[in-house]
């Protein structure tokens, strides 16, 4: 199981919603979590210190969905260098893991 997490400085909840709905849709990820507020990064960015609101994003997802779904966060996210990363789920819940490879379905 991989969880792909990236970050992005979207104030817009809609905009959120529509990632987490068609990364669903389109298959790419079985779940999506999207904070319930903003965090504030400081960084520094072309020789100056930054400071700014971000929300992250987790999308959960099989192995072989991933390429798929990096490369469309990478063209629809905002940053001209987006901070997208995908983590192994070393150790899982055997159900949460089974239910997660069926690809997020109700388990009889």
């Amino acid at each position: 199981m991989k969880w792909v997490y990236t970050t992005c400085a979207l104030k817009d909840k809609e905009l959120l919603q529509q990632w987490a709905a068609q990364s669903l849709r389109q298959g790419w990820a079985f779940c999506v979590q999207l904070p319930a507020t903003p965090l504030v990064s400081y960084y520094q960015w072309q020789g100056q210190m930054c400071e700014s609101a971000e929300v992250s994003v987790v999308f959960k997802t099989s192995a072989a969905h991933v390429p798929q779904l990096v490369a469309w966060l990478s063209t629809v996210h905002p940053y001209d260098t987006p901070g997208i990363w995908v983590l192994d789920a070393q150790i899982a819940h055997p159900g949460y893991h089974q239910w997660a490879m069926g690809g997020g379905q109700e388990l009889s």
